[in-house]
């Protein structure tokens, strides 16, 4: 199985430098695109970027655990730690909060500023999702618990 996740993440890797690359040969050789494709190549070496470096980095990861047996138990054992969980999801919480600070001064600065509305909206729209889908993970976990 570890090198099932070794050989996954070689791919994604691999696929994450195509994307990369296709980006930059795309920028280099069609510099007069639309101004809607022109964002194309740079989303491309974004997503490539994100996906190769994830990808490098646990299958360097899961590559390292399979040969050392004793060190792969000690990390499942401390990726499944109690006190772990909960010092993540503390962690998570605390960025939520200051994601919605961040995020209503930026539309906030932003309306104020005379943006176009679009970009607005959009941030408006951002905030309203992260905080119904809060409200919804309320609901969802009272039911539960």
């Amino acid at each position: 199985m570890q090198n099932y996740k070794i050989k996954k993440s070689v791919i994604l890797s691999i696929l994450g430098l195509i994307s990369i690359l296709s980006g930059i040969v795309v920028v280099k050789l069609f510099p007069e695109w639309q101004p809607m494709l022109k964002v194309l190549p740079f989303l491309c070496v974004g997503i490539g970027v994100s996906i190769f470096g994830d990808n490098l980095g646990k299958g360097a990861n899961n590559y390292i655990l399979s040969k050392n047996p004793i060190e792969a138990k000690k990390a499942t054992i401390e990726e499944n730690d109690e006190r772990n969980t909960m010092i993540k999801n503390k962690a998570k919480a605390k960025a939520y909060n200051l994601v919605q600070i961040v995020l209503g001064a930026l539309v906030l600065a932003f309306a104020l500023l005379g943006v176009e509305i679009y970009i607005v909206i959009t941030l408006v729209g951002a905030y309203l999702f992260i905080n119904l889908s809060n409200v919804y993970y309320l609901l969802k976990y009272q039911k539960q618990m």
